[in-house]
Formats: C-alpha cells, sequence, structure tokens
C-alpha cells in the first residue's frame, strides 16, 4: 500500500494541462507500487478542489487519470471529494506481490552493483526553462518538458526486476538521485561509490 499527495502549488508545473494534472498523479503512486515488484490492483483518491475550477477542469483531471490508470493495467474505484484552497489530490494505490519477491529499500549489500531504469537531468533543465526562463534548443527543450508534463512510472521493469530476483534493494527516484541514495544507504546500512553518474546526454550539453 502506498500513498502519495498531488499539491497544484508545488507539483503542478507552468503549463500543465489538468488532463495531464489528473495523469501525473497516478503515475506519482504507481510508480512506488512498481519499484516494490508490486502489480497495481486499484488506485483510491481523495480530492481537494478550489473554487476556481471549473467543472470541465476537474472533468480534465478526472480523464487524465483514467487515462494513466488503464495505462498500467488498474483502475481508480473510489475516493472523496472536498473544498481546498488549491487542487489537491491524495492517492492511494494497493498491489500485490509475492512476499519473497519484494523488493524493499533495505537489503543493499558491499560489492552490489547501482543501477537505474533511466537517466537524470532533463526534469531540472526542465524547472530551470520554466521557473528561470532560461533558453535550451527546440529539440532539448522539448525533450524536458515532456519529462515534467508526462512522467512515467516504470510498471515493467519493477514487475521484471521482482521476477529476476536480480535486485537486493530498490526504490522510486522521481525525487532525484541523490535522495534516493540517502535513503538506500540508510535503509540498507551501506554507501555508495558513483563512478559514472547516469545523466542524460541532453543534460550534459
Amino acid at each position: 500500500a502506498h500513498t502519495d499527495l498531488l499539491a497544484e502549488s508545488t507539483d503542478v508545473a507552468p503549463g500543465m494541462s489538468y488532463t495531464s494534472v489528473g495523469r501525473k498523479a497516478v503515475t506519482m503512486n504507481v510508480s512506488d507500487i512498481a519499484s516494490k515488484g508490486a502489480k497495481p490492483l486499484t488506485l483510491l483518491f481523495s480530492w481537494g478542489v478550489s473554487r476556481g475550477m471549473r467543472l470541465s477542469d476537474i472533468a480534465a483531471v478526472s480523464k487524465g487519470m483514467d487515462m494513466a490508470a488503464k495505462q498500467y493495467g488498474t483502475h481508480v474505484t473510489g475516493g472523496d471529494t472536498g473544498e481546498a484552497e488549491e487542487l489537491l489530490l491524495a492517492g492511494v494505490a494497493l498491489g500485490l506481490v509475492e512476499e519473497e519477491k519484494l523488493m524493499r529499500r533495505s537489503g543493499a549489500r558491499p560489492g552490489d552493483m547501482l543501477s537505474v531504469t533511466g537517466l537524470f537531468g532533463l526534469t531540472g533543465i526542465a524547472y530551470k526553462i520554466l521557473l528561470e526562463r532560461l533558453k535550451a534548443p527546440t529539440a532539448i527543450r522539448g525533450r524536458a518538458l515532456k519529462s515534467v508534463y508526462e512522467p512515467r512510472a516504470r510498471l515493467g521493469e519493477g514487475l521484471a526486476l521482482a521476477a529476476s530476483g536480480a535486485a537486493t534493494a530498490c526504490m522510486d527516484c522521481s525525487d532525484g538521485l541523490a535522495r534516493s541514495l540517502h535513503w538506500l544507504s540508510k535503509m540498507s546500512r551501506v554507501g555508495f561509490t558513483l563512478t559514472k553518474p547516469p545523466i542524460d546526454r541532453d543534460a550534459e550539453q
């Protein structure tokens, strides 16, 4: 069981559509379930809706949730609604995994290889573009903004890793590599040495 909160003021990037907001809320919750090697069974969402939202905005959020849930083979089956100062989407994801295949944050051992399922850096570029108005080449700008507007949960990879038994520890790293390594280090009581940080080529450029 996992819960994750999307708050409009901190989690919605400038220019993000309400449909994308709904997709992101689902993806955030599925991503943590996926990092445990679990298959999502269902999602519940409690909504805090601001007075400024139109019915069409609410419908767009709901549509985005439904699209993402179907993408990950699950459904949003309930929740609650209330009034709030800003849009809040508090999700609960329930998933299923055999106990011996559950990938925890603890379990990493000295000598293990640190691996990731994606590259880092594009999200940071996107926020530089959106919040600091920095310029970037068109192709890089498009990829960076897509990483923020259309995040993806690595569900297939998580299920495959759990089935293989190859991972000694695992966690979602959407909050960044440094923070993820901090928690893996704390939970597994090991340190990490990075010899080749997994940075996207466009981010390096």
